[in-house]
């Protein structure tokens, strides 16, 4: 699959198209049977072009590749025609080799979920398990495997290697070597036999032993990767550099490049520049190691020479220290730093990392990958000032470099925002490159500009059309901009290329969520998850997934136990949503509690907690988190509006003024500053101040919907709310989704004076939009408002029959308010919905407890009204009815201080409560 679109761009436009013809499957069959391989992919290039789901033209491309050791391509195609629906028995032998050959456990186990393996293909299966678990010294399940493999076919060949090999594990020499024996004298020429009677051989210290077997079976398959390995490490063990080399490059050569295969290409390097010809490794490390300090200071290089045969001998940490050791006798020496640097990386924690190059940065100052590690090092660490300070003087030296144009910019979205970092970054003389508009890409997202971001994304295709993160990018672009359909057919598009892609089914789970289809998001999602268990993303979408089936506890249960293995942000950001949508204040704020140890003083924390505490009614620790964040440095324009806005929950009038005043200073370019201060002039009833700001506004010919927004807001409080309710009008028809303006027409059209305007404003844009399905829930509850409630539940219903909503509570909470009068028992069901999605909520409580109430049900009302009690006790609303359920259940007595108690404070329910209290006082009387 991934060669379908790169097999049109790998044509040569000289072919002929009308010799398109001569091209087939069979004619691609007959030249791989004469081994004309070459040949033959470009007959199988041109079956593929007009026929990309031939499955017989997919599985023999991978064959060829597979011959020609092409691994990663081979494997790409094979895993195409599984997903096309390929019988997994024409190719699980080849996937399973190339699985056990990366040591892909997850794939490997998982082959057989794609069919029933014959007993032929079951039993090549099971071997390679068995070998890939001895790999990695499952010595129980490796032998489990090759158990299951015996009832298949006892004595077999590869049964009786597989058995030796785990012998050879286990340190069971003789009979590893027995069955070797029977093995080879069954098949004389069974390379695996031989490989594993070198690696016997080496297990008893008999290496030239060894060679002899592993030259014997590359003499066989000059190009198998196992033997190629195998010999390789023995000619290092040998001091025979110039031996294994060639054994290096050639795995190289097959995309094999893991970890030990670059390091040791590395360290050969080394070697072979500073050691004496002929001289065993062993024998030359254990001398070097006798030699005083006073010897390395005059030969450093011997230094190096002796890290580098640690390496090479096994002893990791002994090479590091000498590394160290030599850096203080070179310190200019880049590569070490390279390498030191990425080993801190790879073992230890990140600040080590960041020390490191700070007390080497004199030395890094002209190998810019080092300088931009030291950058970015710096940006993560939280020291944005010294990462602005050392990023300027960096560029200043080599100002064209795009990764550190892309550092820059990221670092200007941290500082400035996404805004400044997009516009200074489109003034930099930098060439166009990937990293580059990636960046921009991604600032354009930042921005919610979906169109630039588009743009962006579709020239990173066009650098690089197979580029599977590029597309998925691009998804995730359409996917932001709620262009649903487009996305999916990006994916669709992406998964032909990269059936198994990890970060496009990611996003195909987002777009599930997106589209309310939870079921299928938790589906995707778990299946993720058993591929990579510890992926902390994919975690928390499921758990964000399981949260909207319902599933609370197990998501919490999910969430805490990624939380306690190590932290995570998106984690603690889904928890703390659910705990505040659940009135869950006391765990919200032991969360952020534990965030705030992780990321000390981190500003939007700190603005959350302080939030939070204001919902506890601990004004007086809230009002500490202000002082300590308004002494904080960096606070942007953005800190002091929300810090604005706290201050005005808290009361704090001039402080909040103050803040947005200060908001406005730092970013006066950005209206977005000026509309917030006016509103809160307003809010503050500072009528003469907000109308000068406005004026000033307009005189900039500033005529947004924003203006007429504050201008309706400026009217209304004089009390002029006619000329409020055009001016509200006038910002909706320029910008009709500015919720803002309908919200605020919603709250004046109460009045019963304004309720045909509204409804004649939102119909008519209902009219022109009718999948604005926000609006049309705001007429219903407009409807309610007005006890229209036939208008409402009509409203209602279209949405949940559109499918929208359907996770929402309120809506379901709103639909049995309407239903209470004339349908009870439907009202009881869907108020039995909400609390399902949301308990704990006094308010759904009581609509629960009313549809109780509308059917007689009043000891079950009773129930919930307690429980409604319990976290709202102050609500009169819920007093009385608790107390005229108790009536109603003859329990006057316990309801008499109940309504003595609504009588006193409650304005709304008093006359209700003394009628009651007088019914009971003239009964019992």
């Amino acid at each position: 699959m991934f060669f379908r679109v790169f097999l049109a761009l790998l044509l040569s436009f000289s072919c002929v198209v009308n010799a398109d013809s001569q091209y087939n499957y069979e004619s691609a069959l007959s030249l791989y049977q004469q081994q004309k391989y070459d040949v033959a992919i470009i007959h199988l290039r041109n079956v593929l072009k007009n026929n990309p789901d031939n499955l017989s033209a997919q599985i023999l491309l991978g064959k060829i590749l597979l011959q020609q050791q092409h691994f990663s391509q081979a494997l790409n195609v094979f895993e195409g025609a599984l997903t096309d629906g390929a019988d997994v028995n024409l190719l699980s032998d080849e996937l399973s080799y190339i699985y056990l050959l990366q040591q892909d456990e997850t794939k490997l186990l998982q082959l057989p979920r794609y069919g029933v393996l014959s007993n032929a293909k079951r039993f090549t299966w099971l071997l390679m398990t068995s070998n890939l678990y001895q790999q990695a010294d499952k010595h129980a399940e490796a032998s489990q495997s090759l158990h299951d493999a015996e009832q298949l076919f006892a004595d077999h060949t590869s049964l009786l290697n597989a058995k030796a090999g785990l012998a050879i594990k286990l340190g069971d020499y003789d009979s590893a070597r027995h069955l070797l024996q029977r093995s080879l004298n069954q098949t004389p020429d069974n390379v695996e036999a031989l490989l594993l009677s070198g690696h016997l051989a080496r297990q008893q210290q008999h290496t030239e032993q060894a060679v002899k077997f592993y030259q014997r079976a590359i003499a066989i398959e000059a190009d198998n990767p196992f033997v190629l390995r195998a010999l390789s490490a023995t000619w290092l063990s040998l001091a025979e550099l110039q031996k294994a080399k060639p054994l290096l490059l050639k795995l190289q050569d097959m995309g094999l490049n893991d970890p030990y295969l670059r390091f040791s290409l590395l360290m050969v390097n080394a070697v072979q520049q500073n050691k004496p010809a002929a001289t065993n490794f062993a024998s030359l490390r254990d001398d070097l190691s006798a030699m005083p300090m006073e010897y390395f200071t005059a030969e450093p290089a011997q230094l190096y020479l002796r890290a580098a045969l640690n390496y090479l001998l096994g002893a990791t940490e002994q090479a590091i220290q000498d590394l160290e050791a030599y850096l203080k006798l070179k310190p200019s020496d880049t590569n070490a730093i390279s390498l030191l640097a990425e080993h801190y990386l790879q073992t230890r924690e990140q600040s080590m990392t960041l020390r490191f190059l700070e007390r080497n940065q004199d030395y890094i100052q002209n190998s810019v990958p080092l300088l931009a590690q030291y950058v970015l090092l710096t940006i993560q660490a939280g020291k944005l000032q010294s990462a602005q300070t050392l990023l300027a003087n960096i560029r200043s030296r080599f100002p064209t470099d795009a990764t550190l144009a892309a550092l820059n910019a990221d670092l200007n979205r941290r500082l400035y925002g996404a805004s400044h970092a997009q516009k200074e970054l489109s003034t930099q003389q930098t060439p166009v490159s990937a990293v580059i508009l990636l960046t921009q890409a991604l600032l354009a997202l930042d921005l919610a500009d979906y169109v630039g971001a588009s743009e962006y994304a579709g020239k990173l295709i066009a650098l690089a059309p197979d580029n599977a993160d590029y597309l998925n990018l691009y998804a995730g672009v359409l996917l932001q901009d709620q262009k649903l359909q487009l996305a999916a057919q990006q994916l669709q598009q992406l998964f032909q290329i990269q059936p198994t892609h990890f970060a496009g089914r990611l996003t195909l789970a987002n777009l599930y969520l997106t589209q309310q289809q939870f079921a299928e998001a938790e589906t995707v999602l778990t299946k993720l998850l058993d591929e990579q268990p510890q992926h902390q993303a994919t975690t928390v979408l499921l758990a964000a997934a399981e949260l909207q089936l319902g599933k609370k506890r197990q998501a919490e249960q999910r969430l805490t136990d990624l939380l306690n293995l190590k932290y995570y942000r998106p984690a603690v950001d889904v928890l703390l949503n659910y705990y505040e949508k659940t009135n869950a204040f006391g765990n919200a704020r032991y969360l952020l509690q534990r965030a705030l140890r992780q990321e000390f003083l981190a500003k939007d924390l700190l603005f959350r907690e302080t939030g939070i505490l204001i919902a506890l009614k601990d004004i007086a620790q809230a009002k500490e988190k202000i002082k300590l964040i308004q002494g904080l440095p960096d606070l942007t324009s953005e800190h002091w509006l929300t810090l604005g806005k706290l201050q005005q929950q808290l009361g704090l009038q001039q402080d909040a003024l103050q803040s947005l005043a200060t908001a406005v200073q730092l970013a006066p370019e950005r209206p977005h500053y000026d509309y917030e201060y006016i509103a809160m002039l307003l809010a503050y009833n500072e009528l003469s101040l907000a109308n000068q700001r406005l004026s000033t506004l307009k005189k900039r010919a500033d005529n947004s919907a924003d203006v007429d927004l504050l201008s309706a807001a400026y009217a209304s409080a004089r009390g002029d709310n006619v000329q409020a309710v055009a001016l509200l009008q006038s910002s909706i028809n320029k910008d009709p989704k500015f919720r803002r303006a309908w919200a605020n027409l919603y709250e004046l059209a109460r009045q019963p004076a304004f309720n045909k305007d509204f409804v004649a404003i939102a119909q008519q844009h209902l009219a022109l939009t009718p999948d604005d399905v926000w609006l049309r829930r705001l007429l219903a509850e407009h409807h309610i408002n007005h006890q229209a409630f036939a208008e409402a539940k009509q409203h209602y219903r279209q949405l949940l029959a559109d499918g929208h909503f359907a996770q929402d509570p309120w809506l379901y909470n709103n639909l049995a308010n309407t239903l209470l009068a004339d349908a009870p028992e439907q009202a009881l069901t869907y108020a039995e919905q909400a609390e399902q999605l949301l308990y704990n909520n006094p308010t759904i409580q009581l609509t629960h407890a009313k549809a109780l109430r509308a059917l007689q049900q009043h000891d079950n009302a009773l129930k919930v009204l307690r429980q409604a009690f319990a976290i709202d006790s102050t609500n009169a609303e819920i007093n009385y009815l608790l107390a005229d359920s108790l009536v109603k259940l003859d329990r006057a007595d316990e309801a008499r201080n109940i309504l003595r108690n609504v009588a006193q404070t409650s304005e709304t329910y008093r006359d209700e409560a003394l009628t009651l209290l007088k019914t009971i006082d003239a009964s019992t009387n």
